[in-house]
């Protein structure tokens, strides 16, 4: 109104399928009231797509169709017919990180650059799994908009407290969580325990923790003195559980004792940075699962293992490099090749929307935004299991999915290990040698069932070994306890069974 002149002359564009910043006031509405106010405006439908497949633009009308606070149009394109959509569901994020990268590997075998791949997904949380797949697998990524999941701060602030615990001299370590959370310790008392450590040759946590009272005091002042001994509390309370506590529950152990939970919820940015450190957690709990060192030689693999993961050579602007991206960033943008991953209920669409109709239709946007960013070939995926708040649950396929028409998608199921028989041989080469081993002994029970034990509680079956007498079943369960090796006949549990559960088939609709 403010720019129109005595004529209400005014051109405006707008696409209110691609609103998806509501936050920033940027809402549907905007355009959609439009006529109500310009009533003889004149409408022009920019409904050619020139950038996507048929098959691409059917499976995005399908979606946003659902939406009811749109304009209703359908887009097409004289551009070629075009492969299928391909789904890919598989056991979990791991996996899924892990094959994606394997079918990048063979696009690049067909001659695509990697500059024409994109890696698309709801949370920044989400590029943990995939920047360790790709990095193991050699393929070079760059991370738009965002900063690699070892070089977040509160992902490097957690793993100093590691560091510091299985190595008091670390003094980077110190310097970075000494005033971690704030404690009033500011860079001039850190500089005046500098010089009183460097004139003992000792390192600043061996000082303070043999330094006399009256050396303190004579130091610093009270208030400081107090701060430091509070530090000092925490060090050695966490410091007693590194040898009976695994990586994951040292994580947990850090984050309680340190009320460093508390402290990212005071941060604008606190729910992204929780949703992080429970991504590292998760990593950690499935670094020990196959590391069978003691809990604090365990402790220090982790860290060693993380630090690998976090020297990555930096990548020149000029280098081919695959695009890491969540949705929200991928705007404006296009892909040859499109992998939206961790399509299921509680991250696309988000936990956050489910109570909100109108928060729904703006993640159904955001689907749509993500698909219509490929132009040639779309990879969807999702996982039949993930962790949410650190637990362990079965993962239900994104109600987007279902809006696909089968005719433009192409379903294949990865999992591994679920035979939907519910009966399965066991495969010689899994079994212990020494074990007597009948041959055709079959067994009631599937990889991923979960299991209730009297004092464990819940937890999840990993895998099992056949014995001469019983069944070793490894099953993870919910934290404090993790992973346990039991004996099936002896053990007091309850795993569930085909009358007991959903049909893993009807469930996650492979």
């Amino acid at each position: 109104n403010l720019i129109t002149n005595e004529q209400n002359s005014i051109s405006v564009v707008g696409d209110p399928d691609q609103s998806i910043y509501s936050w920033r006031h940027a809402v549907p509405t905007n355009i959609l009231e439009f006529r109500k106010i310009y009533k003889d405006c004149l409408v022009v439908n920019l409904d050619e797509s020139y950038r996507s497949t048929k098959p691409i633009l059917e499976a995005a009308d399908s979606i946003i169709a659902n939406n009811t606070n749109r304009f209703k149009r359908k887009l097409w394109t004289k551009n070629k017919e075009g492969s299928l959509v391909k789904y890919n569901s598989y056991f979990d994020e791991e996996e899924e990180a892990v094959s994606v990268g394997k079918s990048i590997t063979k696009l690049t075998k067909s001659k695509d650059s990697l500059n024409e791949i994109a890696v698309m997904y709801r949370v920044n949380a989400q590029s943990r799994a995939f920047e360790v797949a790709l990095n193991s697998l050699g393929l070079k990524y760059r991370l738009v908009g965002g900063v690699r999941f070892y070089d977040r701060k509160e992902i490097k602030d957690i793993l100093a407290y590691c560091k510091l615990l299985v190595n008091p001299n670390d003094d980077s370590a110190f310097e970075r969580i000494i005033n971690c959370p704030p404690r009033g310790i500011g860079l001039r008392t850190i500089n005046k325990i500098s010089i009183e450590k460097n004139i003992n040759n000792v390192s600043y946590l061996s000082y303070l923790r043999n330094a006399s009272k009256d050396d303190l005091n004579s130091l610093l002042s009270k208030r400081l003195c107090d701060s430091i001994n509070e530090f000092l509390g925490i060090y050695e309370k966490l410091l007693v559980q590194i040898s009976i506590q695994e990586p994951h529950e040292i994580i947990n152990s850090i984050i309680s004792i340190t009320n460093y939970d508390d402290y990212l919820r005071n941060d604008e940015d606190g729910v992204e940075r929780l949703e992080n450190i429970n991504e590292l957690k998760y990593s950690a709990e499935e670094f020990s699962v196959v590391n069978d060192a003691d809990n604090t030689e365990s402790l220090i693999d982790f860290i060693e293992n993380s630090s690998l993961n976090s020297n990555v050579d930096s990548i020149d602007e000029n280098d081919e490099a695959i695009t890491l991206i969540t949705l929200h960033q991928a705007k404006g943008l296009e892909y040859k090749n499109v992998f939206i991953v961790g399509m299921e209920e509680g991250l696309l669409p988000h936990s956050r929307s489910m109570d909100s109709e109108d928060e729904l239709e703006e993640e159904r946007r955001l689907c749509y935004v993500g698909i219509t960013r490929a132009k040639e070939n779309l990879y969807l995926s999702s996982s039949s299991r993930r962790r949410f708040q650190g637990i362990y649950d079965n993962a239900i396929k994104s109600r987007f999915l279902d809006e696909i028409p089968d005719k433009v998608l192409e379903k294949t199921s990865k999992i591994k290990n679920i035979d939907h028989s519910w009966k399965r041989n066991f495969e010689k080469k899994n079994i212990n040698s020494k074990d007597e081993i009948d041959d055709d002994i079959e067994v009631d029970f599937s990889i991923g069932d979960k299991v209730i034990h009297t004092h464990f509680g819940v937890g999840r079956l990993t895998s099992y070994r056949v014995l001469a007498n019983d069944i070793e079943l490894a099953i993870k369960f919910n934290s404090p306890f993790g992973m346990k090796k039991i004996l099936k006949n002896k053990a007091p549990i309850t795993i569930s069974t085909p009358e007991e559960s959903m049909d893993l088939e009807d469930y996650y609709g492979i």
